[in-house]
């Protein structure tokens, strides 16, 4: 099946508007509007749910964009958030919904002039750009085996521990336990 798309409930159109409040004052203070909607599909032969969005492949639970100068002009809101609904919000606890959302957010950056004065579209509506994660592991295990140190994978990991693995030693918010590897 194709994947389908649902209005979100107020209540998820609220906790959006927490965590940009919580969070993201700047987008808040500039006016900035997200839309929300859920994403679903299921097999075509079970109709088991199955992964409703993909990003190079992987599944994920949520994708933000931003939205066209051309639908922007026709009022559709600034942005546009899409929650796989069954993987990305029925299956998972409240406190991953709200770091869902505010993971999502944070790929929102307002575009700003010399003076930091955020820059205005042609519809007047501030002006947008993606910011990118912070970082991205992605690899495989198979060439990290046969070429070890040599492989690309194993320098970003290495890059990477350098880099933010410090926060790794210390349990993460919401934790109680740090195992041998680094994670809770």
């Amino acid at each position: 099946m194709a994947t389908g798309y649902d209005k979100v409930p107020i209540e998820v159109t609220e906790m959006v508007a927490e965590m940009m409040h919580e969070h993201h004052p700047e987008l808040e203070a500039a006016g900035v509007t997200v839309q929300t909607l859920f994403a679903f599909k299921y097999d075509d032969e079970t109709g088991a749910p199955e992964p409703a969005m993909k990003t190079r492949g992987q599944t994920v639970l949520a994708k933000i964009s931003i939205t066209n100068l051309q639908d922007r002009v026709r009022g559709i809101a600034d942005a546009k958030l899409v929650i796989d609904r069954e993987f990305g919000w029925e299956r998972i606890s409240n406190g991953r919904r709200q770091a869902l959302i505010d993971h999502e957010l944070t790929h929102l950056n307002l575009t700003t002039d010399a003076d930091g004065m955020t820059k205005l579209d042609d519809c007047r509506r501030p002006k947008l750009h993606m910011r990118h994660h912070d970082w991205e592991l992605t690899g495989f295990a198979e060439v990290c085996e046969r070429h070890g140190e040599a492989a690309v994978e194993v320098h970003e990991i290495l890059r990477w521990q350098e880099e933010y693995g410090q926060a790794c030693l210390f349990p993460l918010k919401g934790t109680t336990e740090v195992r041998a590897n680094g994670h809770a």
